[in-house]
């Protein structure tokens, strides 16, 4: 990516203990299967219902705290933060609603390329969800001018952020379309990036179930392919409009923000 390597072989050395440290917390919860498949992430059924009933009591308090394309203009109020990037259009807002239970916290839009800033809620003072740009088309900036917007922004937070507030970052991939070029470079970008990272299949009720399992594997070809160890081994796959897959990842950002406190869970 124009412009990137540089930081991001600064970042990825003063990021290699905290990453190293937040995986091991990962790895207290779970065990990579082979090729890291689902039977390495297998919370129970009570972890996935604590976990549902945390996000519905949290959900209702949570509020947009503001936009920054400088970090000097961010919220001050220090708190763990997951974020969340992926090609415009391809459901950052309305998967952050859901994993919230709220209709219209985060404003979605028909047009691709409606989030040009850095988009922090505070989640009842307990985390901030981030919204960051899309890569892809912008509208008004075309795709070129647009991905080149998402490296700008995005290289920035991540320095900032990462070994700070900054616990995980969410990659989100368009199940019902797969994993495009675009895409491939942002799989690059989080590779040099360093710090600790999971991929999520977004609108997979559009995709029919027997495919299901073939995009999977195809994300599971690129994290080998790139060497991807920073990438946590399980794959989500949900859909904001059926709801499913959101019980598997409220509980993996409790892990992350560290509102799990008990391991009755």
């Amino acid at each position: 990516m124009p412009g990137s390597g540089d930081f991001m072989r600064f970042l990825t050395c003063h990021t290699k203990s905290f990453s190293l440290l937040i995986w091991r917390s990962y790895c207290q919860h779970v065990v990579p299967g082979i090729q890291g498949y689902n039977a390495g992430f297998n919370p129970t059924k009570r972890a996935l219902d604590r976990a549902d009933k945390e996000f519905d009591l949290i959900g209702p308090k949570a509020s947009f705290q503001g936009s920054a394309l400088k970090l000097e203009d961010a919220p001050r109020l220090k708190l763990p933060e997951v974020a969340f990037i992926g090609r415009t259009s391809v459901g950052k807002s309305s998967l952050i609603n859901a994993i919230l239970n709220r209709n219209k916290l985060v404003r979605t839009s028909k047009k691709p390329g409606h989030t040009r800033l850095i988009n922090f809620f505070n989640i009842n003072s307990k985390m901030y969800l981030v919204d960051l740009p899309g890569y892809g088309h912008v509208e008004g900036l075309g795709s070129k001018r647009g991905t080149e917007h998402f490296v700008k922004v995005a290289e920035t937070y991540l320095k900032e952020r990462a070994g700070k507030e900054l616990r995980s970052v969410c990659l989100l991939i368009d199940g019902k379309v797969g994993v495009k070029k675009n895409d491939l470079i942002a799989f690059e970008m989080m590779g040099e990036f360093g710090g600790p990272f999971q991929v999520i299949l977004t609108k997979m009720d559009k995709l029919p179930k027997p495919r299901h399992q073939e995009v999977i594997e195809a994300v599971y070809k690129i994290k080998e392919q790139f060497s991807l160890d920073n990438c946590f081994p399980h794959v989500f796959a949900v859909s904001s409009t059926e709801k499913t897959g959101l019980s598997e990842l409220r509980y993996f950002i409790s892990l992350n923000v560290g509102i799990k406190n008990s391991e009755k869970w």
